[in-house]
């Protein structure tokens, strides 16, 4: 078994501030914490992650809130998984819905958990 010696780095993407604080709170209670950045909208989001693949590294995983203003996260979603920079990112989405339409969206869109 091989040990991670660098840090892991999770980009959460979530316009409600307190679901935030509490995602950066539960992560600070692991060892060893892993790194969160989080962006309040879909349109910031997507210009990080292109903003990254001139050099920086991308995020290990990416949490997507469904619900955000200006991009939703199914949008983000289908942009992530149609660019060859970034489609290898794991994405994890989430919301307050479980419509079954919406969660079938998101796999066939490439998630990879709801």
């Amino acid at each position: 078994m091989s040990v991670r010696t660098s840090e892991i780095r999770i980009l959460l993407a979530d316009d409600d501030e307190d679901d935030c604080l509490l995602f950066g709170e539960v992560l600070e209670e692991m060892e060893p914490s892993p790194k969160l950045t989080c962006v309040p909208n879909g349109k910031e989001l997507m210009e990080l992650l292109l903003k990254q693949r001139n050099g920086q590294t991308f995020p290990d995983i990416l949490f997507l809130d469904m619900n955000m203003p200006l991009m939703n996260g199914l949008e983000c979603l289908q942009e992530i998984k149609s660019n060859s920079s970034l489609k290898d990112i794991p994405v994890i989405m989430f919301s307050t819905s479980a419509q079954h339409e919406a969660v079938c969206a998101t796999f066939e869109s490439g998630a990879s958990l709801y």
